[in-house]
């Protein structure tokens, strides 16, 4: 027996055609027929805790490298959906940027994410994300935990235009309510804003250095 889970409140996400459950099984799925455990945030970030107590400082690293698989995995189940809607991808040049958008941030709000806005600038693309839930779990934490929602936007944005992009956040690591702003681009580029960021750069100040292109001249070391 299956039967929808429904969205509640006024707008919003219909997730009648998203989710359902079976009662027989105990399964969860989504439209694409993927499986779906549902995790609070305790879970996972004890889970996060328990990583990092056995790796320390790697727990970036890990993070990132999950966070990278899941935005592929999702970016599968994204092409998908746009096929069945007789949609091109963007990087196909037949789907348009504000249809993207569009597009992109509905899988954030159905997945609880939150919203999110993105702008071309410089060689790199920059994005915003609001309300995420993910944030509000991990500001009080432990700021590597934020690498796996960048590992997922160099992921999913990987495999839309088929170059191999890095990611890393550059505002919004402390305050559960504050935006976060991610820089996407060619590992050359985002290795020196890593390096501003362990030197104490802001954000104002790390898209100056952007625009300025210092990232072609030697990166700075992080300050310990």
């Amino acid at each position: 027996m299956s039967r929808t889970l429904r969205a509640t409140g006024s707008g919003g996400i219909d997730f009648d055609s998203f989710l359902s459950s079976n009662a027989a099984t105990g399964e969860i799925r989504t439209t694409h027929d993927a499986r779906v455990l549902i995790l609070t945030a305790e879970t996972l970030l004890a889970l996060a805790d328990a990583v990092r107590d056995r790796l320390g400082d790697a727990v970036g690293e890990v993070m990132y490298g999950a966070g990278h698989a899941w935005g592929r995995q999702r970016f599968a189940e994204f092409a998908a959906e746009a096929e069945e809607g007789d949609a091109v991808l963007y990087h196909m040049r037949n789907m348009g940027l504000d249809e993207f958008k569009e597009r992109f941030n509905d899988q954030l709000v159905r997945g609880g994410w939150g919203t999110f806005a993105i702008e071309e600038r410089f060689e790199v693309v920059v994005v915003h994300v609001s309300n995420s839930a993910f944030h509000e779990m991990v500001s009080s934490k432990d700021r590597r935990y934020a690498d796996f929602f960048a590992g997922f936007l160099a992921g999913f944005f990987s495999e839309l235009i088929g170059v191999t992009l890095d990611a890393a956040q550059i505002a919004g690591f402390d305050e559960p309510r504050e935006p976060c702003v991610f820089v996407l681009a060619d590992e050359k580029i985002v290795a020196p804003v890593r390096a501003w960021l362990g030197g104490g750069k802001g954000t104002e100040e790390i898209l100056a250095l952007l625009e300025a292109k210092e990232y072609e001249k030697t990166p700075p070391k992080a300050q310990n």
